[in-house]
């Protein structure tokens, strides 16, 4: 990375992984553990990164924004969800996925589901994809859902009313837990 030594960058790549992993930065005390430095030696390092442009502090318990990810959401990754309550997503996170804000509504509840099979195929949509969900409880002919059987395992479906989504529904067997509005495919 451009005008950082190569402690800095380990620091912020640090700081990155943590934030993926538990969906918010981590702590002067857990860089310094992390490096092996002072606590003092850490807030030095962090100075750098702000004064660089790469991370911005806010002066409060684990106050580290990554600057140049400011256009990104972290949205839970969710694979299940109580049939019978709603429930807040990040309760059931199995991870954390950055996502552009643009892609969302403002005011709303998103939460991301990565698809399991590929029964969604000629959707374009593949196991191993993300999709970006919207919390709502109805859908529209030809909308791609998220939806919970009795059990807790979510499931991704095409969405019409007649035929035996539509029927589901309505006798109560499946409830829909959101719509996607999305798809984030990860290359490797």
């Amino acid at each position: 990375m451009k005008g950082l030594t190569r402690r800095q960058e380990e620091i912020l790549k640090f700081i990155e992984e943590y934030y993926e992993k538990n969906g918010f930065p981590p702590s002067i005390r857990d860089i310094s553990k992390k490096f092996k430095i002072t606590p003092r030696g850490a807030v030095i390092h962090l100075v750098a990164l702000e004064r660089k442009g790469y991370v911005k502090r806010t002066g409060k318990a684990r106050g580290i924004k990554l600057v140049y990810r400011s256009d990104a959401i972290k949205l839970p990754i969710v694979e299940k969800m109580p049939f019978d309550m709603p429930v807040n997503a990040v309760e059931n996170a199995v991870g954390f996925l950055s996502v552009p804000k643009d892609m969302l509504e403002p005011g709303c509840d998103h939460f991301v589901y990565k698809v399991k099979d590929d029964s969604l195929k000629e959707e374009n949509v593949m196991k191993g994809d993300y999709l970006v969900v919207k919390r709502q409880r109805k859908a529209e002919n030809g909308d791609i859902v998220i939806v919970v059987r009795e059990g807790t395992n979510l499931e991704v479906l095409k969405y019409a009313d007649e035929g035996n989504i539509g029927e589901l529904v309505k006798t109560g067997d499946i409830r829909i837990v959101g719509k996607a509005i999305g798809l984030i495919r990860l290359f490797c």
